[in-house]
This record gives C-alpha cells, structure tokens and sequence, in this order.
C-alpha cells in the first residue's frame, strides 16, 4: 500500500471519531439557545421536553445540575431573556 492510501485513511478515522464526539456535545450545548426560543414562545415546551429529555435524565443521573442551571442562566442573560 502507498503512503498516500494509508494517510488518508489515518485521516478518515480523525474525521469519524471527531464526528461522533462533536454531535454529542453539540446536542448538550444547543439546549441553551432552544430554552431562550422556549421562553419567547416558539417552540412549545412539550417538543423541548421530548427532545432534550435524554439530556435531562443524564444531567440528574451525573449530578451536574448546577452547572447546567449555570449554562441555562447564561443564556437568558446574554439574550435579555426574563425568566419566570
């Protein structure tokens, strides 16, 4: 085998394994913005909760729920988001 075909599928396996740590920190990360578009009324409380109910049980599970509260409250200052 060339060393051209063995770097490019050395870089391949650095793209898949990227890939599959970004998604998960991407789905954690994106719950702040959809709590803000929650807040404002456009998206309805019941999708937010279907969607980001895996990422709940696991803040409870891991006992992390502070600096999850802590990201949540991020966003609702930096967007001038009142929260109830």
């Amino acid at each position: 085998m060339s060393d051209e075909a063995t770097s490019k599928s050395g870089k391949t396996w650095l793209y898949v394994v990227g890939l599959l740590v970004s998604l998960p920190l991407c789905y954690a990360l994106s719950v702040g913005p959809a709590v803000v578009l929650q807040k404002r009324g456009l998206i309805s409380s019941t999708s937010l909760q279907y969607f980001f109910d895996p990422l709940a049980q696991l803040v409870n599970t891991a006992g992390v729920g502070n600096a999850f509260a802590s990201y949540l409250d991020f966003w609702m200052a930096m967007t001038n988001t009142p929260m109830p």
